[in-house]
């Protein structure tokens, strides 16, 4: 989606959340981790973007809850995005992630909350999650649909703005003119008028103009 037509949305990013297996007390950790991600202010959101950096997560599964009429219920956006191929090997473990509208199963327009489910299956790496996850929903000032922009005749209650060229002369009809105004000059130009002295009139002087010292 065009950035231009996205805004970035505040949000609250909890903790990641390491799942355990069998003891709680054991530092053992199972490979696989939970983020959520809130709306704050918002009772529903319409997520079109997410973007984070990647640290060390093998892959990605995004949930997302919807609510609906019946309720809110959970829905799988993403069941597996692979971020790094070789989960042993560094290539993609610090990868950026931009996740769009387009690559999910289906609208995200009445998200109440996130979850991101990361998961990393070698030992070869003492922690992994993601960094500094953002969420974009669409522009709120959208000028290629903003309805006061349109020219509609039927409504009296907004003015719409005339063309800014709108009532200016032709660009050839200006040339036009141009072309006459130049080849008139030119024909000023060449014309020879006969030279008429301050005093001379018709062979002679008049009196009343000469001046006396």
């Amino acid at each position: 989606m065009d950035s231009s037509k996205e805004s970035s949305l505040d949000c609250i990013v909890r903790k990641p959340v390491f799942l355990r297996d069998g003891d709680l007390t054991s530092e053992f950790k199972s490979g696989c981790a939970v983020v959520d991600i809130l709306f704050p202010g918002h009772d529903t959101v319409n997520i079109v973007h997410l973007t984070f950096k990647n640290n060390y997560t093998a892959s990605v599964e995004l949930k997302a809850k919807i609510k609906e009429d019946k309720g809110e219920t959970w829905k799988v956006c993403i069941k597996k995005l692979v971020l790094m191929p070789h989960p042993h090997y560094e290539a993609g473990s610090q990868c950026y992630v931009s996740i769009t509208s387009d690559m999910m199963c289906f609208p995200t327009d009445n998200v109440v909350m996130l979850r991101l489910i990361l998961r990393q299956s070698s030992p070869h790496w003492a922690t992994f999650g993601i960094e500094n996850p953002k969420c974009y929903i669409p522009s709120l000032f959208n000028l290629t649909s903003a309805p006061w922009l349109s020219n509609d005749n039927e409504s009296n209650d907004v003015a719409v703005p005339k063309p800014k060229h709108q009532g200016l002369p032709k660009s050839e009809n200006v040339a036009e003119l141009m072309q006459r105004m130049w080849a008139m000059t030119e024909e000023i130009k060449a014309a020879k008028t006969e030279r008429i002295g301050r005093f001379d009139i018709d062979g002679s002087y008049d009196v009343n103009l000469l001046s006396y010292t």
